[in-house]
């Protein structure tokens, strides 16, 4: 059993959120002929109430607090594209990812980040015949990612765009996600890279046998990932419950972020309050655990991307939607 333990994670300011809800109300109650149609509850306004818990010091009237935003990559390989070559092409997608980077305005700073988690478990097992990652892997490619979110914070990063990448990851995290979440193999996997019905019927039975290997182990999500995940999902696990630890809000994407999301919720109860979702993406993984996160992702652009771009094409959002407050409350 990991030895790693959570400090609590304090839940977001739900009392400046509740006073941000009700002033933009009453604002909205006598300008009621603005032009600002902004209602605080839905769209724009959830994403606006939701930064107001997360960011409560922070100046409603400007950008502040979303100046500087940082987005992180987490990738890794995983055996299961050595045990199904079909499925273990992966692009860089280097020239969508600058695009999207374009696309956030020119005055806030995002700046990128590229963490390899192999070096933590260079010889991870296949999840179908072994266990994925010793205690020693696993507890250190968690804590990389604790460090890694206490940098950010320390560096006074006040928001996280996280993303993952790597062969065979919608493999390793429909595993995770099937087994936590209790999804039946056939309903949790997806075509990946663009895969074919036969080794999408390979895939079902890697994914089948290895949530067959952790069937007793279902009580204990971080087992689940120790055993049938990857230590590129243990260091998003640190990344993503220390950064609630730290009071910094993530937005991000990805069927492996969705996955290591389940066990850091469950690691760090709470945390997932300080998360958001950019979108569910193509893979039934991502939407199965986003359900029971209880997250409503940003976008529904239905995009099969990695490498947290689809975080990167909501900052714009994001912004606009904070940039609201000032409109209707002001």
């Amino acid at each position: 059993m990991t030895s790693i333990v959570f400090p609590q994670v304090t839940p977001p300011d739900n009392a400046a959120r509740d006073a941000m809800r009700e002033q933009w109300t009453h604002r909205r109650r006598i300008h009621s002929s603005s032009t600002a149609t902004v209602n605080p509850g839905d769209g724009l306004g959830s994403i606006a109430l939701w930064l107001a818990g997360c960011m409560p010091a922070k100046d409603t009237h400007a950008d502040a607090g979303l100046e500087k935003v940082r987005h992180i990559v987490v990738a890794g390989d995983h055996p299961v594209g050595e045990a199904i070559p079909e499925i273990s092409h992966v692009s860089t997608g280097q020239a969508g990812l600058d695009e999207s980077l374009a696309l956030t305005a020119d005055d806030v700073h995002v700046e990128s980040l590229w963490v390899d988690a192999q070096r933590h478990a260079p010889q991870a097992h296949p999840a179908d015949r072994a266990d994925a990652l010793t205690e020693e892997e696993f507890d250190s490619a968690v804590r990389a990612g604790m460090e890694l979110a206490d940098a950010q914070a320390d560096s006074g990063v006040s928001l996280l765009l996280v993303g993952d990448h790597g062969r065979g990851l919608t493999s390793t995290a429909a595993v995770v996600v099937g087994s936590l979440c209790t999804v039946e193999p056939v309903r949790v996997v997806g075509r990946g890279s663009g895969i074919d019905d036969s080794v999408w019927r390979q895939k079902v039975t890697y994914i089948r046998d290895a949530m067959y290997r952790v069937r007793d182990d279902r009580a204990s999500a971080q087992r689940v990932l120790r055993k049938a995940g990857s230590a590129d999902l243990a260091v998003l696990v640190g990344l993503l419950a220390q950064a609630a630890v730290r009071r910094t809000p993530v937005v991000f994407d990805g069927a492996g972020v969705a996955a290591a999301a389940l066990v850091a919720h469950a690691m760090a109860p709470g945390a997932s309050e300080w998360w958001a979702a950019a979108s569910a993406g193509t893979e039934p993984a991502t939407r199965e655990a986003l359900a029971y996160l209880d997250l409503t992702p940003l976008l529904d652009l239905s995009l099969d991307t990695d490498q947290g771009t689809c975080a990167l094409l909501a900052l714009p959002i994001i912004r606009h939607a904070w940039r609201t407050v000032p409109r209707v409350s002001g």
